[in-house]
């Protein structure tokens, strides 16, 4: 938290702004806003998306995938900044507007990705093209600290940025910090326990069904134990309530874990008769049974103390009363627009969407959203569908829960 010097002095009881050479009074900076918060934990992500590009292949094989992934990277980072609400303080929007302008600038002369040409290029010339494309990139200056520079040197951003969980506070760390990290990782936490499957998947009878029935047996324990691993790194908080909320959720994650299915390979997997394969799924959904009622309760249990309730409207990824849980989608529900190459839909459930005549089937539920084309699948917050010759559409997630999805979909 930064503090403002300003000089004043009391007349009749009243204090006014009249300065007094020698008589500074410390004014704290304004209050944070959650709005301020969510912005500078998006950037700060952002920021270190960016910085994480920068470097030099020094080989053939490290060149082809970093050329693929620094074109696909910087287009998702244009496409995600340009989302993003303003502040309405100037430094902060003049930031997100400079990073953009900046790397739109090195987009436009990288590859196009997934290039169809550059499989067949000698070494040579893909370490090359990669090593000039690292090159256009190091003219971005390194973006962590100018970030922090501009929080720093701004009293309505300051505050906010220390307090938000993606970043590294540019003076000593708030008090109220350390809450707002404990409410945002215990509401992350919280969402994924509850969205934890309440049925199997309903899978085809073919050898494609079967391995997602497999994946979906063989990360129960991971997942399980994850989640266990998140509740155990937080730190008591001290309020009641709260710490007797995660010694639960603690131990229901514990109990569900020695519950489940042995983690196996897939090719062990494939050995198991089908009863038994179905079996082991019902097991694992038996299992989250046991943890997925005490993710409840949460946002009482935060409001049982003035401070870690503050702590809990300001944490970015938690949703306090009253707050959207899906951003607006700007063509709502309507796939037909999405033929244009450029949408913004809300997708429930299962959905077709086809595009530059290619069909695009979009799955949303309790494990995420997931995308499918002919035989490949693809699951995560980006994917990307290449054509050798045509474009490349790529899926955003704006935002999603265990039913719905707010989507952003380019054809490029």
């Amino acid at each position: 938290m930064r503090w403002l010097a300003v000089s004043m002095v009391v007349t009749s009881g009243v204090l006014v702004g009249c300065s007094v050479p020698g008589e500074a009074v410390d004014v704290p900076a304004p209050p944070a806003v959650r709005a301020v918060v969510v912005w500078s934990n998006t950037l700060c992500t952002k920021a270190k998306s960016v910085d994480a590009l920068r470097g030099k292949p020094d080989d053939a094989t490290r060149a082809e995938s970093y050329l693929d992934r620094i074109s696909d990277s910087v287009d998702d980072l244009v496409a995600d900044l340009k989302d993003i609400e303003p502040t309405r303080i100037a430094s902060a929007d003049g930031y997100t507007s400079e990073l953009v302008k900046a790397l739109e600038s090195v987009h436009k002369r990288l590859p196009a990705p997934n290039d169809p040409t550059l499989r067949g290029l000698p070494d040579a010339q893909k370490l090359a093209k990669a090593q000039q494309a690292a090159a256009m990139f190091a003219e971005i200056a390194p973006q962590v600290p100018r970030l922090a520079a501009v929080a720093g040197g701004t009293p309505e951003l300051d505050t906010a940025y220390d307090l938000a969980p993606g970043c590294d506070p540019v003076g000593p760390a708030a008090p109220a910090r350390q809450s707002v990290v404990w409410a945002d990782a215990m509401c992350v936490t919280a969402k994924a326990v509850q969205g934890l499957p309440a049925a199997v998947p309903e899978v085809s009878a073919d050898l494609r069904g079967g391995a997602e029935l497999g994946m979906f047996i063989s990360q129960g324990e991971s997942q399980v134990k994850q989640l266990s691993e998140s509740v155990g790194k937080l730190q008591p908080t001290g309020v009641k309530a709260a710490d007797e909320y995660r010694s639960r959720m603690q131990a229901a994650l514990k109990d569900a874990a020695g519950k489940l299915p042995r983690e196996t390979g897939m090719r062990d997997f494939f050995a198991v008769p089908d009863d038994a394969r179905k079996a082991q799924a019902r097991q694992v959904v038996d299992a989250y049974g046991l943890a997925r009622p005490t993710a409840a309760g949460l946002d009482i249990a935060v409001r049982t103390d003035a401070s870690l309730s503050v702590a809990y409207d300001l944490a970015p990824r938690c949703v306090p009363a009253g707050t959207p849980e899906l951003p607006a989608a700007r063509n709502g529900s309507d796939l037909g627009s999405c033929g244009s190459g450029k949408c913004q839909v809300q997708v429930t459930g299962r959905a077709e969407i086809t595009i530059d005549g290619r069909l695009f089937v979009v799955t949303v539920d309790s494990r995420g959203v997931s995308v499918a084309s002919g035989t490949g699948v693809s699951r995560g917050g980006s994917v990307s569908f290449g054509q050798a010759g045509g474009k490349t559409v790529r899926f955003r997630v704006l935002g999603s829960n265990a039913t719905s999805a707010v989507l952003s979909i380019t054809s490029t």
